[in-house]
């Protein structure tokens, strides 16, 4: 009797494991399918996700915003307008106006909102494209943000080298980024399984991007960049695996 219920909890185990891996497949296989949808469940989910990590990176975003945002200000991949506050309540001194970019419309929508809700001083201007665009293709800004936002571009050197021209000589780029685990670590093997499912599920994101080399390779005046680990919940492994984070600026 025993050996028969062991068995039976055994079995419905497995096959709850495999109900929900088979379910997230087919997540997977549906957002390659229709990049809408895709737009949907990320929009869906980091709409309410990025209010944490924003709690969780407060700190290293007021010391890095304090020390470099100024000016004609763009950020890319701007999401739900999370950094607004920021700019809107800490260095509207400093700010002659912002120009966020946002491509996935679920994003957009919450950005609009929190736009209407902050009103800032300054002038924004929220656009729902991909970068690069032909809607700022001849601006030029002083200081340009990028949070968690250079894992999902699809020409990460391109879109690297575009950011480049774009700002003026003395500008700055901002980064608080994720990149690839360290090589030749548990860390990297787990990523470079999870990866192709993980890229499906999140709306493009890459967790083996060395963006750190491909900026260091662009012509700078001066770079002040760190590598560091994001604190993560230790039960949360899946998560440990955007942990390192590229984190500072470059000055053209």
């Amino acid at each position: 009797m025993s050996f028969s219920f062991g068995f039976l909890v055994e079995f419905l185990g497995l096959g709850i494991g495999g109900v929900i891996i088979g379910g997230i497949a087919l997540l997977a296989v549906v957002c390659n399918m229709s990049h809408s949808f895709s737009h949907w469940l990320f929009g869906r989910v980091w709409g309410k996700m990025c209010v944490h990590v924003n709690e969780m990176m407060r700190k290293k975003k007021e010391k890095l915003f304090e020390e470099s945002v100024r000016g004609d200000v763009l950020e890319i991949g701007s999401g739900t307008g999370i950094n607004l506050p920021y700019y809107s309540r800490q260095f509207s001194d400093r700010i002659n106006s912002v120009t966020f970019v946002e491509p996935n419309p679920y994003l957009y929508e919450k950005a609009v909102i929190r736009i209407d809700e902050e009103k800032p001083s300054f002038p924004v201007r929220l656009l729902n494209e991909y970068y690069p665009t032909p809607s700022i293709e001849k601006e030029g800004y002083d200081t340009i943000v990028c949070t968690l936002v250079l894992c999902t571009v699809a020409d990460l050197e391109g879109t690297l080298k575009e950011l480049h021209r774009q700002l003026r000589p003395g500008g700055r780029l901002l980064l608080i980024e994720h990149i690839s685990p360290e090589p030749h670590t548990k860390t990297h093997f787990f990523a470079r399984l999870a990866g192709p499912l993980w890229t499906s599920l999140g709306d493009g994101c890459h967790l083996l991007r060395n963006t750190d080399e491909v900026v260091k390779s662009l012509e700078w005046k001066k770079t002040n960049l760190t590598i560091y680990n994001t604190k993560m919940n230790p039960l949360l492994f899946v998560a440990k695996l955007a942990a390192r984070t590229l984190y500072g600026f470059a000055e053209k």
